[in-house]
């Protein structure tokens, strides 16, 4: 022990020291480590300082959806040149597709455009000029209804616009039975004088020669009326008696139908039976273009045609009701989501629903009977979507006895033809058609008046408002 106390005493400062070391090394660490999380800490707080007011400087880039149903695409990212460029270029792009989209769908309901001159349809224009919407003048206002019910009825050296349908259709009643008749009788006049110079009967055999004869005759004079035309239609078919929508006839229409609201209901209905017609005459077209003769035809004859008013502007409670369920309980209309127009499944297969819950179209269903070719029933079906916005929701088929039709002047050629009897849905687009529409028919389908331009000059009336009407 001695030695080492020795040591000690020589080596006091190596002790120390050494002591001193021994001391500081975990205190050095302590303070070391103290000042790193000190340090450490703060530049956290720092970056995530920093970190926060970059990333509150993101924007979000987006581009909408035209569609309600699809999600609008969008990226939350830092202010970036190129984005923004990009996406307003997309947005833009976008914006210019459903545009054209939506002026291509509207002029193809209205019959403007190549695709509309493509199935042959022409523009849908009103009968006579000014009267929709009604002028704001009363006196002017009478004056165009007066013309309008000549035009309706082809009077004054008007042509029927009825009729005016079928000739573009190149259709026509079968052959003029009076006129048959006499060309018959007259045959069999030449024929037993020719055969007896009117000095003796005719023997059985003779007899029925002529009679044979005479049904050729007949049968030919039938067979050179289906080369004239491509159908059998007349004014018959198309809806007639006191219904809603029969077409006007005669000499005068009621005084108290001679207003601007029934009127636009006669041009509407017009407008119907044009497509409707249309749609045959497509259907009834070659691979040239051309229109076909009734026998190579596919609709070979429109029996008749039955419209329905326009969804809200008559109500079809009693029909709607026969289709609710047994207890009684009326299901809903199905709500419409944002940008979408509403549906009633018990309405028909399509759903869809007219009236002043759709702000975006009107709904016309008519039903047409047919005599059409069994064998090619489908492409008369896909002529009508094709025609315009147009869709078959039910369809029934009954036999045809040709021989019974041919005895009526009928005469259909070689194929197989069935009656049908098809419910079609159209489609009326309101941003073309509420220009034309009188004030109390809007109102009737909560169709908002046009809106007036603050920067146009004083006592200008807003775009389509121009009477009360």
């Amino acid at each position: 022990m001695k030695p080492v106390l020795a040591w000690v005493k020589d080596n006091v400062l190596v002790v120390v020291f050494g002591v001193l070391i021994l001391l500081m090394l975990p205190a050095a660490w302590f303070v070391s480590s103290w000042w790193s999380t000190k340090i450490r800490t703060g530049q956290e707080q720092a970056a995530s300082g920093a970190l926060q007011k970059i990333n509150g400087a993101k924007i979000d880039y987006t581009v909408p959806q035209y569609e309600p149903t699809s999600a609008t695409l969008s990226v939350k990212e830092y202010p970036n040149k190129a984005l923004i460029n990009w996406f307003k270029e997309q947005r833009a792009a976008l914006k210019g597709q459903a545009d054209g989209l939506v002026k291509r769908a509207e002029d193809f309901n209205k019959g403007v455009g190549p695709d509309a001159e493509a199935v042959g349809r022409t523009e849908h224009k009103p009968l006579v000029d000014g009267l929709f919407p009604p002028p704001a003048h009363r006196e002017e206002e009478q004056g165009k209804l007066n013309e309008m019910e000549d035009t309706l009825l082809g009077l004054k050296g008007r042509a029927n616009p009825y009729q005016q349908i079928l000739d573009k259709a190149r259709a026509g009643g079968p052959a003029d039975p009076v006129q048959m008749a006499e060309t018959v009788r007259d045959m069999q006049n030449s024929e037993k004088e020719k055969i007896t110079a009117n000095k003796r009967d005719l023997t059985t055999e003779e007899q029925a020669k002529l009679l044979k004869q005479l049904a050729d005759q007949r049968l030919a004079e039938i067979q050179a009326r289906v080369a004239s035309i491509s159908m059998y239609a007349t004014l018959g078919s198309f809806p007639q008696g006191r219904s809603a929508s029969a077409i006007p006839t005669g000499s005068h229409i009621d005084a108290e139908l001679i207003e601007p609201v029934q009127f636009f209901k006669y041009q509407w209905d017009y407008w119907v039976l044009e497509d409707l017609v249309a749609a045959v005459k497509l259907a009834d077209s070659g691979q040239d273009g051309k229109p076909t003769t009734v026998d190579k035809s596919v609709v070979k004859r429109i029996v008749s045609i039955e419209l329905d008013p326009a969804d809200g502007l008559e109500e079809l409670d009693a029909e709607r009701g026969r289709q609710r369920d047994m207890g009684g309980n009326a299901p809903p209309v199905a709500a419409a989501a944002a940008g979408m127009a509403p549906t009633d499944p018990f309405r028909s297969i399509s759903g869809r629903l007219g009236g002043p819950g759709n702000g975006y179209y009107d709904v016309r269903r008519a039903k047409m009977t047919v005599i059409v070719s069994s064998a090619r029933l489908q492409e008369f079906l896909e002529a009508i979507p094709r025609t315009n916005f147009m869709t078959v929701v039910d369809m029934d088929l009954t036999d045809v006895n040709p021989w019974d039709e041919l005895k009526k002047g009928y005469y259909y050629g070689p194929e197989h033809v069935t009656k049908a009897t098809v419910e079609v849905e159209t489609v009326w687009l309101r941003s073309w058609m509420s220009n034309y529409m009188p004030s109390r028919l809007k109102s009737q389908l909560k169709i908002p008046e046009p809106v007036p331009d603050p920067n146009a000059p004083a006592g200008t009336p807003a775009p389509g408002a121009k009477g009360p009407g």
